[in-house]
């Protein structure tokens, strides 16, 4: 992938096994060809179906607050103004929902990000709210499992973090 400057592109597979005598295609799509840096460029990405249920969408979080992409649609929305999103973002179909919301890292807590198209008409431009899952920590890794006990209808979501401590040799 060819980087010029600072901007946000996805590489699209079109094509994920490839044998000896088989050949692969990608596109390279650049989302925002000037992303918001404030204090530097760290960025946590991640895809989903946040603003339709036929094509993708792209979370773009950073130490400038956290975006949504819709690349068909050209438009940019901003979830959150102002905090400082890090390491790991997952999104996350919370059994019922239509859409999804995002797991994230942000200013030092986890936080589930509810996306308001699954209450407002299918409309991810409208104010998301949040749920502070960890108040105490954010993820350097994420893993989300979500089973559903049938007899009484009650979901239960479980968030898992990797930590990793770095240890003198």
């Amino acid at each position: 992938m060819k980087n010029i400057g600072p901007s946000l592109s996805v590489l699209a597979f079109l094509t994920t096994s490839v044998a000896q005598s088989q050949t692969f295609s990608f596109t390279e799509t650049t989302i925002d060809p000037n992303p918001t840096l404030v204090g530097g460029t760290s960025y946590e990405k991640t895809i989903g179906y946040f603003t339709s249920t036929s094509y993708p969408s792209y979370f773009l979080g950073s130490q400038a607050g956290a975006y949504l992409y819709d690349p068909v649609k050209g438009l940019k929305f901003t979830i959150d103004p102002g905090n400082e999103y890090y390491e790991r973002a997952k999104p996350f179909l919370f059994p019922g929902d239509t859409y999804p919301g995002i797991i994230a890292s942000r200013g030092g807590q986890l936080v589930w990000l509810q996306n308001p198209a699954n209450w407002d008409g299918g409309d991810a431009a409208q104010p998301w709210g949040s749920y502070v899952i960890n108040p105490n920590s954010g993820c350097h890794d994420l893993v989300i499992a979500v089973w559903t006990v049938t007899a009484s209808r009650m979901s239960h979501v479980r968030a898992r973090c990797l930590t990793i401590t770095r240890r003198a040799l």
